[in-house]
């Protein structure tokens, strides 16, 4: 159960640091800015702990972060629960041999990288990004993470904070399980 469902008092505390920029980056998209979270050491703690607190001991051996603010997540909860960091980057990014995948994004698309082995078989994952839009890039990285022979039940998805979840949901429930903490500024 999130800690959301469970009205985790810093639940408000962290949503009340996001910054909603509108038209950004383009017109008609209401940006989710973590940056103001981040400049807040008491609510950036809270946030990396919500996530440590639900995944550690749940055997996860990879924590596979999206460039970019899937880097600033990561890590930190990597670190906590014993797992390695694995980071998903754009193309080109990443020296030596890769995998790579394209998807579509709410205003055009894109493609992520991961380094060839960087995920052996039967390791579980957890995917960590910000937000998800259209899904396109929580599903691009699912796709790598899977073609690397992780087990796809074993994947567990979610996103660091905020989680914005659209009417896509539903569409990405069918493809694979997601669990979600809900985290959206006020």
């Amino acid at each position: 159960m999130s800690a959301y469902r469970d009205k985790d008092p810093r639940i408000h505390g962290i949503q009340s640091k996001i910054r909603v920029v509108p038209n950004f980056p383009k017109p008609g998209i209401m940006f989710q800015d973590i940056t103001t979270l981040l400049l807040d050491p008491k609510a950036f703690k809270d946030t990396v702990d919500l996530f440590v607190e639900r995944y550690k001991g749940k055997n996860i051996s990879v924590v596979a972060g999206i460039e970019a603010r899937g880097f600033i997540f990561g890590p930190p909860i990597a670190l906590e629960i014993g797992a390695k960091f694995v980071p998903l980057r754009k193309p080109k990014k990443l020296p030596g041999r890769v995998i790579s995948e394209e998807y579509e994004l709410e205003y055009g698309r894109d493609c992520l990288e991961m380094h060839l082995g960087a995920v052996e078989p039967g390791e579980q994952a957890l995917v960590v990004d910000d937000l998800i839009a259209t899904g396109g890039t929580l599903c691009a990285a699912m796709k790598l993470l899977g073609s690397r022979t992780v087990e796809r039940q074993a994947i567990i998805c979610t996103s660091g904070v905020p989680l914005i979840l659209d009417q896509r949901h539903s569409l990405l429930e069918t493809v694979h399980h997601v669990n979600e903490m809900y985290i959206r500024a006020p």
